[in-house]
């Protein structure tokens, strides 16, 4: 989540800004926005698709308040299989958006910031009982879900269901709020 205005300060390419910025060894472009958003009195987060930026921006020790990752299971229909997907970067021609959800998920466990998982039905590949689980199972505090109005009920209670079911049973990253 940036601020439009620190972003007119740097060269905008591409989408994937902050993905680009890390792959390209430009953390120093996010601390200076990251500095620019406290510095107004803002929160500062920082969303992406790759596991490499909260990795650079853990290990640079930047100032975040939240990470905003992408996070679904990789065993959906459409999901391209694991010996074709890129090496960084996100595959081409279908809808995936976590091409390394293991890796996500094992990084995560030690961050002390919240995490807000989005991309978690994969673009509708995968159905909401599934992904919310998903999701919030592995460590994601909050979900950010695209849905259309009649969805909203349902998803609700779907969600309201599996955290009630994972607070009795517990996960591996402790809730962070």
């Amino acid at each position: 989540m940036f601020c439009l205005k620190a972003l007119k300060q740097f060269p905008i390419f591409q989408l994937c800004i902050v993905d680009n910025w890390v792959r390209n060894n430009r953390v120093d472009l996010l601390a200076k926005t990251f500095e620019f958003i406290k510095k107004n009195g803002l929160i500062a987060g920082c969303a992406c698709h790759s596991i490499e930026v909260p990795i650079a921006l853990e290990k640079a020790g930047l100032d975040v308040d939240f990470y905003m990752k992408t996070l679904h299971s990789d065993d959906y229909w459409s999901a391209t299989p694991k010996a074709e997907r890129p090496e960084r970067g996100l595959p081409s021609h279908d809808n995936m958006w976590c091409i390394k959800p293991e890796e996500t998920i094992e990084f995560m466990k030690g961050v002390s910031k919240p995490w807000i998982a989005f991309k978690v039905l994969a673009a509708g590949a995968i159905q909401p009982q599934k992904g919310f689980k998903f999701a919030f199972e592995n460590g994601a505090d909050f979900a950010n879900v695209g849905m259309f109005d009649f969805q909203v009920r349902q998803d609700a209670i779907i969600t309201r269901d599996i955290i009630d079911e994972i607070k009795r049973t517990g996960r591996s990253r402790p809730w962070i709020e």
